[in-house]
């Protein structure tokens, strides 16, 4: 008997939400905690999803606004966007700074780190009157977006071979890592590539190559003519600008 009304109060403790010597959640958590995390969890997606359809329609001040939201409740995904709004200006005015801040929360936190590892890249690549330059952060955070199968911190690391930022330029290294990003579907990758079999940068020059990147590029931009997916042209072109 005294067992059944020991279990009993315990219950009762717990949904008050009173702390009891042991935790059923392994981490001394009571469950009006659980329960306020995962209602956190699904507003922070709700909100996210809602700003990616915003931001779909060209509605970027509200989309940023609603990630910060989203970002507020514990979304690092959101956290990860709102550093990459910062870092081109959409939505907001360009800001290495807050970009900076919200990469690191995002990266901290490691759900999707790969994102915020490339535009933690980014900013230390492209510097700002807030942010130095500096090629051997930028090198081995692209180098993190990799290891977690980002596609753009592929063709990101390529272009630093390409150029010799914080590396000595290797065309052939670069190619590697451009080629790697095309075979994932990346575009502008596709296009490096055609411009340097093009223009024999690095390596020797072949057209039947360059040529055969270019038709890629064509062949996926047709796929855009219809007008079913002009919104989604769109929106291919706005994040090859982005990074």
């Amino acid at each position: 008997m005294k067992k059944h009304s020991f279990l009993f109060v315990s219950i009762c403790l717990l949904l008050l939400g009173t702390r009891l010597p042991f935790s059923i959640f392994g981490n001394n958590q009571t469950v009006s905690q659980v329960f306020a995390e995962t209602t956190n969890k699904e507003k922070a997606k709700k909100l996210y999803n809602t700003a990616v359809k915003e931001f779909n329609n060209g509605s970027e001040t509200k989309a940023v606004a609603d990630w910060k939201k989203s970002a507020k409740l514990g979304s690092a995904l959101a956290e990860s966007q709102v550093a990459s709004q910062y870092l081109n200006g959409m939505g907001v005015k360009e800001n290495y700074q807050k970009a900076l801040y919200w990469a690191k929360r995002a990266y901290k936190h490691g759900e999707n780190s790969g994102m915020a590892a490339n535009t933690l890249g980014n900013v230390y690549l492209n510097g700002s009157k807030t942010v130095k330059k500096d090629y051997k952060k930028a090198l081995a955070y692209f180098k993190k977006g990799i290891s977690e199968g980002y596609m753009k911190s592929y063709r990101k690391l390529a272009y630093m071979y390409l150029n010799g930022y914080g590396v000595k330029a290797n065309t052939t290294t670069a190619v590697k890592w451009y080629t790697k990003a095309a075979n994932k579907g990346d575009i502008t990758s596709e296009y490096s590539l055609g411009q340097i079999y093009e223009k024999g940068q690095g390596i020797k020059q072949d057209y039947s190559k360059a040529m055969s990147w270019y038709k890629k590029v064509q062949r996926m931009m047709m796929m855009f003519q219809h007008r079913e997916l002009l919104k989604v042209c769109r929106q291919l072109l706005i994040f090859m600008l982005m990074v």
